[in-house]
């Protein structure tokens, strides 16, 4: 866990001095492959990396915006209990507090197209893992709290 954190901080100086949509633009391609691995730490540590580049980067990636709420949602249905569930929550509530109404208003369809993708992924009672997370609330919700306060 030491060399995981040790390696999290790397990448996170690397992320910092990203400071343009060319360097965004590899930077989140290669973030998103990342995440697609069937491998549990390389996922993880891609969700990591998400969420670390939302938080951290002062790049303009107004173009990825419906590509990473596609992959969060997609992360989000791993199974319960999985650390990527509350790293990829945190991640999308930190994404959705950066816009205004207007700006939600356009990425509603991304979300609408990645929650159509991981339908499939729902438990039997039709609710996906990541948006069941203890004292989060529902997506839905950060949302309109988002809207309220815009």
């Amino acid at each position: 866990m030491k060399l995981f954190r040790s390696v999290l901080d790397d990448c996170s100086i690397l992320i910092e001095a990203v400071d343009d949509e060319h360097g965004a633009s590899l930077l989140l391609s290669e973030i998103v492959e990342s995440s697609k691995s069937d491998n549990p730490v390389t996922k993880q540590a891609a969700a990591c990396l998400m969420k670390l580049f939302i938080e951290k980067t002062e790049a303009d990636y107004e173009e990825y915006y419906g590509v990473l709420f596609r992959e969060i949602i997609r992360l989000l249905s791993e199974p319960a209990g999985s650390p990527i569930l509350e790293i990829c929550w945190t991640a999308l509530q930190t994404m959705v507090k950066t816009f205004d109404s207007a700006q939600l208003q356009t990425h509603l369809g991304s979300v609408r197209q990645a929650l159509s993708f991981v339908r499939k992924e729902c438990d039997s009672d039709g609710h996906l893992p990541g948006f069941g997370l203890d004292k989060k609330g529902t997506f839905y919700e950060q949302i309109e709290r988002t809207r309220r306060y815009a």
